[in-house]
């Protein structure tokens, strides 16, 4: 080899030994992929069992794969459990993606009973009315032979069969007793796409309260 081969080849490595470089640079430097967060996050709720909670501006970020990927039956259940929890708009997308889904019962359930809050409960109870009705019926009467019925309140399942969580929300908005429960169901009803029944906003509740 003489050597103006050898320094062609000499050349030609260390442009390609700085191409890999700069690649690894340029992966290391992008953005976390999502379909890694999103792993990342349901194997530490699984682990937790799911005590663990994603950060939601985590969530918020990983929406767009979530919805254009198709999940397994427990990772789409678990999406669907961190929209409701958080009242993101997806919760409406996953409800349907999930309508057949055993694997979201439990978890769904859950959170009715409001072990997360009230708010939570109440979008829970919205979802559970949107999924495949025989196989909620099914779930309720499991727990009822289990009895474990008593951990999901008897309003709750009656609102959950008869689609009513919307018409007790705007009940609660058009009700003056409390002011946190009026406030609460208008922050829900606002995140399924209703409108409150009361006129007074947020501020002059509170004034009227405070008088």
């Amino acid at each position: 080899m003489d050597v103006l081969t050898r320094t062609s080849v000499i050349v030609a490595i260390a442009a390609g030994t700085f191409g890999i470089v700069q690649g690894l640079v340029r992966l290391l430097a992008r953005p976390d992929i999502p379909k890694h967060a999103f792993e990342r996050e349901y194997r530490a709720w699984k682990s937790s069992r799911g005590s663990h909670l994603m950060p939601h501006d985590t969530y918020t970020r990983l929406v767009p794969y979530i919805l254009e990927t198709t999940l397994d039956p427990e990772r789409s259940a678990f999406a669907l459990f961190m929209a409701t929890h958080f009242g993101d708009s997806s919760m409406q997308d996953l409800a349907k993606m999930n309508a057949d889904n055993p694997r979201a019962l439990p978890l769904l359930f859950r959170q009715a009973t409001g072990r997360g809050g009230v708010r939570v409960g109440w979008r829970a109870e919205y979802v559970l009315a949107r999924l495949n009705r025989e196989r909620v019926l099914a779930y309720i009467r499991e727990l009822q032979a289990n009895r474990d019925a008593e951990s999901v309140l008897d309003d709750s399942i009656e609102r959950i069969l008869s689609d009513g969580v919307i018409d007790y929300l705007r009940l609660l908005c058009a009700r003056k007793q409390s002011l946190e429960l009026q406030l609460k169901a208008r922050e829900v009803l606002a995140q399924l796409g209703v409108e409150c029944p009361s006129d007074a906003s947020p501020e002059e509740l509170r004034e009227t309260v405070a008088v």
